[in-house]
């Protein structure tokens, strides 16, 4: 909104619009009275900051939603199984199944009639078992192995790590003895340096440790990476289990050994820490004469910086006094200039004022004059238009009259006719009762004669000794009489 300021107060302001309106405003403007201000709406700031909040609302419910999911979908550790298919498991926290990776074809045709996400782990393992057997993968007729392990993305405790790795070897042992199979069945924890090592060579993490522990070799060929683990034990000449004894205690060792390193590490930790200590009682001791030296040195130089100031200023004064005169003659004269303007602009306002004023009372003038014109003229029509619907009425009454006295006529025919057909059908409907009378009438005639005859044959034969007949046949009488 635009208008020009012609009053202001402590909390309002008037304007004066283009069109000769006067405007209050409940604030009170910066500008002064005779200037040209625009006004702006604050409601549609109001509104886009609901839409913010609303959004910043939605978008924190989502984030909430998202951060469960990525928790549920979280990779918490890796379990592998090596049978001869190799498969490995990525579970979460909860020990349910996100995926899982076939590391050969026959894991990828095990794999391939397996439900396994959103599983529990040992069930996962469990249905790839049965799998297995039923893909022959497992049988009598060789020395079936079965490697389980495990790979933790994030610390947690040893033992209870371990409970895990014995519960799952029990359930494979209670699968195998289910579908009546021998097998020898291992568990390893492994860690995650070796499973981004396997994941290159394409095997399971177990399995590279198996590898390493029997062939005792820096390199692994394509040839050993696709041999069956049972050969790889065979060559090998030991068992699953000693060779699994024999990766724990390579890693106790290697667990040793870098503990040792760490006490090492933090032993030179605390000489380093008591040279410091030494160092850090010369540095207190010699901090006293250091600090009075320093404070010395700080007197002096805050009386120079005093002395240097203190000119400063008093050529800072010198300026500002000068300054300070020039700017108040230079305030005096723009408000004598704006006081100038401000009354000439205040006289023009007054004279616009006046002249809008004149021609606002001209403008109602001919309005009202044209009012009372269209007004007079459509009296003058409804009073022609009042008389043609009072003549029209007289008409429309006159033949109304006629028009009842032939709708009487034609009633009274009407009812005449009907009160006629009525007593025909009356007339017809009681000859009609006449004739079934008679008829029915003859017809009970006709059959008593037809009864007593029945009656002298049964004396008849009473004579002739059938009395049974007879009140059979008396029955049958009495019941047609009932019908």
């Amino acid at each position: 909104m635009r208008g020009i300021i012609i009053e202001k107060g402590e909390n309002h302001s008037i304007l004066l619009t283009p069109g000769g309106e006067y405007k209050r405003i409940n604030q009170k403007l910066d500008s002064a009275i005779g200037e040209e201000v625009v006004i702006r709406n604050n409601h549609r700031k109001h509104r886009y900051i609901g839409l913010i909040a609303a959004c910043l609302m939605i978008v924190l419910g989502l984030s909430q939603i998202f951060n469960a999911f990525v928790a549920e979908q979280k990779v918490y550790a890796y379990v592998t199984m090596d049978i001869n298919p190799s498969v490995e498991f990525a579970i979460n926290r909860d020990e349910r199944v996100i995926s899982a990776r076939a590391l050969n074809g026959d894991a990828e045709k095990v794999l391939a009639n397996m439900q396994y996400k959103g599983e529990k782990i040992d069930k996962a393992l469990s249905d790839f078992t049965k799998a297995s057997i039923a893909l022959q993968y497992i049988s009598d007729t060789k020395e079936n192995n079965i490697l389980i392990s495990v790979v933790e993305r994030e610390k947690s405790d040893e033992k209870n790590l371990q409970e895990q790795l014995k519960h799952l070897k029990i359930v494979q042992q209670e699968i195998l003895t289910e579908n009546q199979q021998k097998a020898e069945v291992a568990s390893v924890v492994v860690d995650e340096q070796v499973r981004e090592e396997a994941e290159v060579l394409g095997i399971t993490a177990a399995k590279l440790k198996v590898i390493k522990s029997v062939e005792k070799a820096e390199e692994i060929t394509e040839q050993v990476k696709e041999e069956e683990l049972g050969d790889i034990l065979k060559r090998g000449k030991v068992t699953l289990e000693q060779a699994v004894s024999k990766i724990k205690i390579e890693d106790r060792k290697r667990h040793k050994a870098e503990n040792e390193t760490k006490d090492k590490e933090k032993d030179e930790d605390g000489r380093k820490k008591a040279r410091k200590k030494d160092s850090d009682k010369i540095e207190e001791q010699k901090r006293p004469l250091i600090e009075r030296k320093l404070k010395d040195r700080l007197v002096e130089r805050r009386e120079q910086n005093l002395d240097r100031k203190a000119e400063q200023t008093q050529e800072k004064n010198k300026g500002w006094d000068r300054k300070q005169r020039e700017e108040t003659n230079a305030y005096k004269e723009y408000q004598r200039q704006w006081a100038e303007q401000r009354n000439k602009k205040w006289e023009e306002l007054q004279k616009e004022r006046e002249e809008m004023r004149e021609k606002i009372k001209e403008r109602i003038k001919d309005d009202i004059k044209d009012k009372r014109r269209k007004i007079d003229k459509k009296i003058d029509e409804k009073i022609t238009r009042h008389s043609d619907k009072a003549k029209e009425k007289d008409d429309n009454k006159d033949r109304e009259n006629e028009d009842d006295k032939d709708d009487e006529d034609d009633i009274k025919r009407a009812e005449k006719a009907q009160e006629d057909k009525r007593k025909n059908q009356d007339r017809n409907k009681w000859e009609k009762f006449r004739r079934n009378a008679d008829r029915k009438q003859d017809e009970r005639r006709k059959e008593k004669e037809k009864d007593e005859e029945e009656e002298e044959d049964d004396e008849e034969e009473d004579r002739d000794g059938n009395g049974e007949d007879r009140d059979r046949k008396k029955e049958n009488r009495k019941r047609k009489n009932e019908d």
